[in-house]
């Protein structure tokens, strides 16, 4: 802070300053007054009617007079201090060491050419605590997490989950708070306010958590995860949920209707029944991925990470083509304006909600169900050993994964052809004695 100067303002002792000399200043001089130590070079006493002494180093910097405050002297009364809880000020002998630093910059009005700027040394020394602070804090941790470990390792629609549940739930809460200072009670206060509404919503936010955490234990930025041996708050359910074929029939007849569901998710939801892909797979399909009637996603696409295809039957070439023609598609097949190019999985989820209104006999169901519900339907069909194939699971033992490397391609498409002319069948009311297969290739 640079100041003018009025020498007549201020008064000059000669003594070598004492605290019973401070005390004597104080008492003397009631009102507010300052006064010049001559026996230390540029130091300036600003006398408080607060019963208090500020010490104030003045300085000269090239053609620039400036004047800094670096501490304050009070009397000290141990026993009463210690009642009001008040911090002890610093002692004369340590303001007194301060000033002497200071001189030593060389920064003194007896140096115009001095280049040495103690005010600004210590605007600086603020600048990189407040940078080192803003390092530590768990935003910092996210972003560093977000941008050098998740978006190389991690497939982009689990890095676009982490977002939205650190942007929504976590940042809210700890956006400045330095990432020590995070311990297990605050994790545990986290997920426990947010299973009041959603316990499964908490359960992922604990598991994001703990990522972000065990990142910063790999990266030694602390040395044990805050979130360790936290436990999920909401309990999981192993979901069961297949719709029967009478209730696939009655589902139709809603997705056929435009008022009670739009284009956009009828289009998606028979999608997933066609196919039996995952939800976030579908809504994110682009046109690129459609190769001579097969859906191929690569390894950082899908959920088990490895490459992936899964063949299109007459019906869902037809959903997309006729998107093509009727929306002027580009890039994706379900493209929106949003945060995302594409729907959203949770808005694909909302609007099943909502048609449930539509649908009161069938029981609460997901567009995962109808994953679900492929993948049974296709298994009574006599494919069943074709289905972790379609469903891209992997199959445990070492045959699969190291010496059996056949695609299965001709299975998969008798398998989703079948399945194509379940579905036709279904929802045209025919039954199985007069229905006349369609070639669904």
């Amino acid at each position: 802070m640079v100041v003018t100067f009025l020498e007549g303002e201020i008064m000059a002792i000669e003594k070598k300053l004492t605290v019973p000399g401070l005390r004597k200043l104080l008492k003397e001089n009631l009102g507010r007054a300052r006064v010049s130590a001559k026996q230390y070079p540029g130091l300036i006493l600003n006398i408080s009617p607060q019963r208090s002494i500020k010490f104030l180093y003045r300085y000269q910097v090239e053609d620039a007079r400036k004047e800094m405050t670096f501490g304050v002297w009070r009397p000290f009364n141990e026993k009463d201090n210690a009642l009001e809880g008040q911090t002890k000020p610093p002692t004369l002998k340590e303001l007194l060491a301060e000033h002497a630093r200071l001189v030593s910059l060389k920064g003194n009005e007896d140096d115009a050419k001095a280049q040495a700027d103690p005010l600004r040394e210590r605007q600086e020394i603020k600048k990189r605590e407040r940078a080192s602070k803003d390092k530590r804090s768990f935003k910092a941790l996210t972003v560093r997490y977000l941008t050098r470990y998740a978006k190389a390792q991690l497939k982009p629609r689990t890095v676009a989950e982490y977002v939205r549940l650190i942007d929504n739930h976590i940042l809210p809460v700890w956006s400045g708070t330095p990432i020590d200072k995070i311990d297990k009670t605050a994790v545990i206060d986290l997920v426990e306010e947010i299973s009041l509404k959603t316990p499964i919503q908490a359960n992922r936010v604990l598991a994001t958590v703990k990522g972000v955490f065990t990142y910063a234990v790999d990266v030694n930025l602390l040395k044990a995860s805050p979130a360790a041996n936290v436990k999920p708050p909401g309990k999981e359910v192993v979901k069961e949920r297949v719709l029967s074929e009478t209730e696939l029939k009655e589902l139709f007849v809603v997705l056929d209707d435009v008022e009670k569901c739009p284009r956009n998710f009828a289009d998606a939801l028979r999608l997933i029944l066609l196919t039996g892909q995952r939800p976030g797979e579908i809504v994110a399909m682009r046109l690129s991925q459609i190769k001579d009637g097969w859906f191929e996603m690569d390894g950082r696409e899908i959920k088990p990470g490895v490459a992936h295809r899964v063949y299109l039957s007459a019906p869902a070439r037809q959903i997309i083509k006729d998107r093509i023609e009727d929306f002027f598609l580009e890039k994706y097949v379900f493209p929106v304006e949003g945060k995302t190019p594409f729907m959203r999985r949770d808005t694909l989820t909302s609007r099943v909600r909502k048609l449930q209104q539509h649908l009161p006999d069938l029981e609460t169901f997901t567009p995962h169900d109808l994953r679900r519900t492929a993948a049974t339907h296709i298994a009574k069909l006599g494919h069943g050993s074709v289905v972790p194939d379609i469903l891209a699971h992997s199959i445990p033992g070492i045959t699969r994964k190291f010496y059996d490397k056949y695609n299965r391609a001709p299975e998969i498409e008798a398998a989703l052809i079948a399945w194509a002319n379940k579905l036709q069948q279904i929802e045209s009311g025919a039954t199985q004695t007069n229905v006349i297969q369609a070639n669904f290739t």
